[in-house]
């Protein structure tokens, strides 16, 4: 049985976090983790840098496959008009 975000987030490092967003995936398996750690002084801001872009890349590859900037832009708009700009 996999463990669930909802399970993860009753112990260790999560304890106590609070989810602001995305509350009805709780109950989702986790099927994997990435672990970005820099020891203190031990990497440039240039390997940084590069690890984090990697890091993001990876993390929303699948958002960019989903080609639905045309609904995105549409839902923009429609906030948009309740902001002043």
């Amino acid at each position: 049985m996999a463990l669930t975000i909802r399970e993860a987030l009753k112990f260790g490092g999560l304890f106590g976090a609070v989810v602001v967003a995305g509350q009805t995936g709780l109950d989702t398996p986790i099927e994997s983790i990435s672990v970005l750690e820099v020891a203190e002084g031990s990497i440039s801001s240039g390997e940084y840098m590069d690890k984090l872009n990697g890091f993001v890349g990876r993390r929303t590859q699948y958002v960019k496959q989903l080609q639905n900037q045309r609904a995105l832009y549409t839902q923009f708009q429609a906030a948009a008009a309740n902001y002043k700009s």
